[in-house]
């Protein structure tokens, strides 16, 4: 009897603890909805190849395009074509995201022969509850001032100052007279600001380099939220399709993101000017951090092992995550959880005076991966027993992401055989890049294979202090050397 009194006592003690953890279970699930209230806009610049929608947008893209077949507008006096000198840009686009289950891009579209004063036109595909997008066309009015605010990664209030189109497949229509007459909608907009990439700043607060506290690569920016809006107009005002009189109104008429009230976030997409390899090393490469990291490294050129630093910078100070190889082989692993903003690593006594196709490998599944916190300044660096030193940077993200099939599988991860052939038939046989060449021979042979294979990343070379650097390119069958002022 005692013990079966034991036993029910424990069982009510078990009872007791998995109900307490199922409260607080979902305790936690409603605090997680209460919080996804209250989730701030995100924006970064990628191009399509490095969307994790690739796929879906390729479609949706290849419908705009049918679409502009028949779209026009009227501008100048004149009717003008969408399907005459216009493309999309997918090279260049603003990607918007609000949690997990809410995104959208905007593209700049392309006119030949443009005049500087043109209408800014901008295509924004934004996620519906269904898994399919909203399309929209958006037509800004800015002034030449206004442009050039844009053109510095400043952020403009757009109020009264665009026109909206809805362009989704299957919703265009070139009569739009022939809408019902019985509901009224408009464009309603609205303004939030997103949170820097470094998630300290809310509310538009200005960069470090235009005299703000922000010291994020990306600062807090304003985004626009378009609404549709849509009501019944009163019985006695409205019309039937025949003329007569009607009443009534829709249950969800047109509203974005599948609701009246749901909007479509964007930001103005006026392509930004490209940046050269020596701006794009200046503030992770060159800071006096990574200085003297690179100079620590070459410390260890005796030992038997590959060293290495992981980066990341936060207001201008450079963190760093020592990594070792494993001793007798050469190479690092690659583990990390979260995006980081560089890498370098030292190449001991016996080992390759340039980056190997191992290390291709590596700089390949971090960006696959979307490791990199911005492409524009994210350095793979090396220093070898050769006396040599290097810093990768991504001039092209598109072809880079294409260059990268060389070395890793479908999912992401390094294809050993991929990367041991590419080495053996690119660097052995096609670039006489070995062991036992000088790093002249070896430095030209590297230089030209990333041009011809057209791989999307540039090379500079540093000196031995780590102050200065040379932008690295092929003329002639030579070495152009370009120094970073």
């Amino acid at each position: 009897m005692r013990k079966i009194t034991l036993k029910l006592f424990l069982l009510i003690v078990l009872f007791s603890m998995l109900w307490s953890c199922r409260t607080e279970s979902l305790q936690d699930q409603n605090d997680t909805f209460t919080n996804n209230s209250n989730l701030h806009f995100t924006s970064k610049r990628i191009s399509l190849t490095e969307s994790r929608h690739k796929a879906k947008l390729s479609t949706e893209l290849q419908n705009v395009n049918s679409i502009f077949t028949k779209l026009h507008t009227f501008s100048s006096g004149k009717t003008e074509h969408y399907n005459k000198g216009v493309s999309v840009n997918t090279d260049d686009i603003i990607y918007i995201e609000r949690g997990h289950n809410f995104h959208s891009y905007t593209f700049h579209i392309n006119r030949e022969n443009a005049p500087a004063d043109a209408p800014l036109e901008n295509i924004v595909l934004s996620l519906l509850p269904d898994g399919s997008y909203k399309v929209l066309l958006i037509t800004y009015h800015f002034t030449s001032q206004e442009k050039q605010i844009l053109l510095n990664n400043g952020s403009l209030n757009t109020k009264n100052k665009l026109s909206i189109e809805e362009i989704s497949s299957g919703t265009y229509n070139e009569n739009r007279s022939a809408e019902k007459s019985n509901i009224s909608c408009e464009w309603i907009e609205e303004s939030y600001y997103t949170s820097c990439s470094e998630g300290q700043h809310f509310n538009g607060e200005l960069p470090k380099g235009q005299g703000g506290p922000c010291k994020a690569d990306q600062p807090s920016t304003l985004v626009t939220v378009v609404v549709h809006r849509c009501k019944a107009l009163p019985a006695s005002t409205a019309l039937g399709d025949d003329g007569t009189g009607g009443g009534g109104g829709p249950t969800n008429p047109g509203g974005l993101g599948g609701g009246n009230n749901d909007g479509t976030p964007t930001i103005p997409n006026l392509p930004l000017p490209k940046s050269s390899p020596c701006t794009k090393i200046t503030r992770i490469g060159r800071n006096n951090t990574t200085k003297q990291l690179f100079e620590n490294l070459k410390t260890k050129f005796n030992s038997n092992q590959e060293f290495g630093e992981f980066l990341t910078e936060s207001g201008g100070q450079i963190n760093n995550t020592p990594v070792a190889g494993q001793a007798g082989l050469g190479g690092i692993n690659i583990d990390i959880a979260a995006p980081i903003d560089g890498f370098i690593h030292s190449h001991h006594v016996g080992l390759l005076s340039i980056f190997t196709a191992a290390d291709l490998a590596s700089f390949s599944v971090i960006h696959k991966n979307w490791l990199i916190k911005n492409p524009n300044t994210f350095i793979f660096g090396l220093v070898t027993a050769s006396n040599t030193q290097y810093i990768l940077v991504i001039d092209d993200s598109a072809k880079f992401l294409t260059f990268t099939d060389q070395f890793l599988t479908p999912d992401g991860k390094i294809d050993e055989g991929k990367t041991d052939n590419f080495s053996t038939m690119n660097y052995l046989l096609d670039y006489n890049i070995h062991i036992n060449n000088t790093p002249q021979v070896n430095e030209l042979g590297f230089v030209k294979m990333l041009s011809e294979k057209d791989s999307g990343i540039k090379v500079l070379r540093g000196s031995n202090n780590s102050n200065d650097w040379e932008e690295l390119s092929i003329k002639d069958g030579q070495i152009l050397a370009k120094p970073c002022n």
